[in-house]
């Protein structure tokens, strides 16, 4: 793993990277398709927005709706903001799915939408995260304001 991989997991034949981003902890793909972890991610099925953003004229979409009308295929995506798709999952099957969401705490649809920061502090890559936090202490401290969508993250990794 590279110095600011905190954790990694295959599932489905397919490896998922938890690393330090630009906007703090987030989920990637080696291919280096990645979304932040923490209150504005969710595993959704794309459909009913791939829908609505197909109907919005090319010259009114935003680059959010653009990416939902050019996703292909109605599939599970890893998504932000319910819009925006960042990891395609149509690979994964239903157990795979629930086993990414378990791995790096990332609620499935509408569910736990008041709780998706304590979901991540419950996972197992929170874990990983926590030992990254240890083992690279002023790395982690020099990312420690990278909290845009996972607030106190840092923190909570000290206590860890």
């Amino acid at each position: 793993m590279a110095m600011s991989t905190f954790y990694e997991t295959v599932i489905g034949g397919v490896t998922f990277q938890g690393l330090m981003s630009a906007d703090g902890p987030a989920i990637a793909l080696a291919s280096g398709r990645s979304a932040p972890l923490g209150r504005a991610i969710s595993i959704r099925f794309v459909s009913e927005e791939r829908d609505v953003a197909e109907r919005i004229p090319a010259s009114a979409r935003t680059l959010e709706v653009e990416t939902l009308a050019e996703v292909g295929e109605k599939s599970w995506w890893v998504v932000k903001y319910r819009t925006e798709p960042r990891i395609d999952l149509r690979g994964l099957s239903d157990a795979d799915r629930r086993q990414l969401a378990r791995e790096f705490g990332i609620a499935i649809g509408d569910e736990y939408e008041d709780q998706r920061e304590a979901l991540f502090f419950g996972s197992p890559a929170f874990r990983g995260l926590s030992r990254w936090v240890h083992e690279h202490p002023k790395q982690a401290r020099n990312c420690s304001s990278r909290d845009s969508y996972l607030s106190g993250w840092y923190e909570r990794a000290l206590q860890g």
